[in-house]
């Protein structure tokens, strides 16, 4: 049966609550109960989704097998290596973007963590300083969007060097395909010259 954010809240007393929060990198100050616990199960509901993707990456990386090389020399030969160097391109990309991900996402959560920590300084501190906490809300508002955009710009770099594989990939069929012409006019050139 999947947890609900009414059970969860049922279950465990706000300051338990909030401690999954912070370790889940989630805002708890000014929030209720209900709503703490419903962003905790969205939260972990995002993470098993993340872990299965994550997984499917990695056996998808994995099941990539270059192709034999056939000889060290021609077409066949050129072929496989030009079909190996594009696995290790969409390895290394793959590779690359989950690192860039996870580097970013924890770096996130380190910061949401020292953010709440500190509000929660603050306000045992003074409970006047509500204008204060807005302003640090804003701040970190105005933080996520500027850590979004970067990482939508980074994505779309990883999708282009998907593209340049891609291109690497038609370049290795093209040039299959060439081959495979130019195997059919000499056959048929010998053909000619012998039964012709």
């Amino acid at each position: 049966m999947a947890e609900t954010a009414e059970n969860l809240a049922a279950k465990h007393t706000r300051r338990e609550i909030e401690e999954m929060a912070e370790k889940l990198g989630i805002r708890t100050v000014g929030v209720s109960k209900l709503k703490i616990a419903e962003s905790v199960v969205e939260s972990r509901k995002k993470h098993v989704a993340k872990e299965t993707r994550k997984v499917k990456q990695e056996k998808e990386v994995k099941a990539f097998k270059p192709m034999q090389t056939i000889g060290k020399r021609g077409v066949f030969a050129k072929q496989a290596d030009m079909e190996k160097k594009a696995g290790e391109i969409e390895s290394f990309v793959a590779g690359l973007h989950r690192s860039a991900v996870e580097m970013q996402q924890k770096g996130i959560m380190e910061m949401k963590k020292g953010i709440n920590a500190q509000v929660r300084e603050n306000e045992k501190a003074a409970v006047k300083m509500d204008s204060g906490v807005k302003d640090i809300q804003a701040g970190i508002e105005e933080m996520q969007a500027d850590i979004d955009k970067k990482r939508m710009e980074m994505q779309r770099g990883v999708r282009e060097m998907h593209r340049g594989v891609a291109e690497v990939r038609k370049g290795i069929r093209e040039m299959e395909n060439s081959f495979m012409e130019f195997r059919n006019d000499t056959m048929n050139y010998i053909k000619d010259f012998y039964y012709g």
